[in-house]
């Protein structure tokens, strides 16, 4: 039995809404950025990137002398990963582009939380979703899981390749000049350290785009179990690119009658007479990624007996232990905790400096009119250089595309 006719198939399909079609929320902030663009001219707006960033330069001087106090009372294993961030300087741009989520900062300067209840950032929409495992029950898993992990890792050790990247990369994070992790230990040690109850979790690696990745995992020994959630991240994947993308070439074209209202109902004023050429409409994007990005941000102290990695040692077949300091890729609550600081970095980038900016994870993907886009990508790249946030600098991520 068929469910539709070749003809009912036909004249039904024919209803349907392409995607494109399909009405789509767009980010207030990237609406504002783009009806300030297209207002103005692009001198003015190229000017007011450079004035704003040069206010900010201002003021990272200003605040440096407390930066400095502030890092010498940040948690003595924490201060080596986050020296290169200005946090005071981060914690007033929060503030200037109403970042709605108050803890942020307190948790970028003390650490975040790898279990326990995660409490709402208020920057995405709520989704309560309870934690499985309690952190008392997993803390009396704890010895099962120190004995079960030692075999569990030495399986890594069959693929000789995938053992000894993931060795040396663990060995790098725990060079003097990174301290993203601390080790190695033996069992023992971590023991005297952290007591009895220190739940392990063991790395390994895949191969991924050419390369091998290492990954924490967090769920084995029920570690991701503990953590309660209260949002949902809404991630700002390819569909939310080619709205921003495609609304900004409907305003462009349309550019007769163009105005958006602005978050206080005042609407902007018709488009500038400079991007009535055609060269001037062309509209360009590129993807600015940041380096290592979980390793820029730091778990809570208080959870280093949770933050222990078990890694194969391929030159002698032993288990060592490393005490993780930056966030671990593969918990949960570093996905969180991440995001927030992502999120509210994207703020900071369209809010402040009008740019027009998305960003899925690590990876935030900038729209700009062609006159405009060597401005968008230096401010963007010396904003976060400013905030001492590491990026990827090589070609092949800052190259733009065209789209007409």
């Amino acid at each position: 039995m068929l469910f539709r006719s070749p003809a009912e198939f036909v004249q039904h399909v024919q209803t349907l809404r392409h995607p494109f079609d399909i009405p789509m929320p767009l980010d207030e902030a990237n609406m504002q950025s783009i009806s300030f663009i297209l207002a103005n001219s692009p001198a003015k707006v190229a000017r007011h990137r450079s004035e704003t960033l040069k206010y900010y330069m201002e003021r990272a001087k200003a605040l440096h002398e407390d930066e400095r106090q502030l890092h010498r009372k940040l948690d003595p294993a924490i201060q080596p990963v986050l020296q290169s961030k200005r946090l005071l300087l981060f914690k007033e741009m929060l503030r200037d582009a109403g970042v709605v989520d108050q803890a942020l900062f307190e948790e970028v300067c003390a650490g975040f939380r790898l279990v326990g209840d995660l409490s709402p950032s208020g920057q995405f929409p709520s989704q309560w979703k309870p934690a499985a495992v309690g952190v008392e029950q997993l803390q009396q898993t704890a010895l099962w899981a120190q004995r079960a992990v030692v075999g569990s890792c030495r399986r890594v050790l069959e693929d000789a390749e995938i053992a000894n990247a993931v060795w040396q990369e663990t060995m790098e994070q725990a060079a003097p000049d990174k301290r993203w992790v601390i080790g190695p230990f033996t069992a023992e040690e971590v023991t005297r350290k952290h007591g009895p109850h220190w739940v392990p979790s063991r790395r390994f690696g895949v191969r991924q785009s050419g390369k091998i990745r290492s990954v924490d995992d967090f769920s084995q020994y029920l570690i991701n179990a503990t953590v309660s959630c209260h949002e949902k991240i809404d991630l700002e994947g390819i569909d939310h690119i080619c709205a921003t993308s495609r609304f900004f070439l409907g305003a462009m074209r349309n550019r007769s009658s163009w105005s958006i209202p602005t978050a206080d109902s005042v609407e902007s004023g018709p488009i500038a007479s400079e991007w009535c050429s055609p060269g001037a409409r062309d509209l360009l994007g590129r993807c600015l990624d940041l380096k290592q990005a979980y390793k820029q941000l730091v778990r809570h102290p208080c959870d280093a007996w949770a933050a222990i990695l078990a890694v194969a040692n391929p030159e002698d077949s032993t288990v060592c232990f490393f005490e993780t300091v930056a966030l671990p890729f593969g918990s949960i609550s570093s996905v969180l905790a991440f995001n927030r600081a992502a999120r509210a970095l994207r703020m900071i980038l369209t809010r402040l400096f009008k740019l027009v900016v998305t960003n899925f994870f690590d990876d935030f993907c900038q729209m700009e009119l062609a006159p405009l886009a060597s401005s968008a990508w230096k401010t963007a790249e010396l904003v976060l250089e400013l905030l001492g946030w590491r990026i990827s600098m090589g070609e092949e991520k800052r190259r733009s595309e065209e789209h007409t």
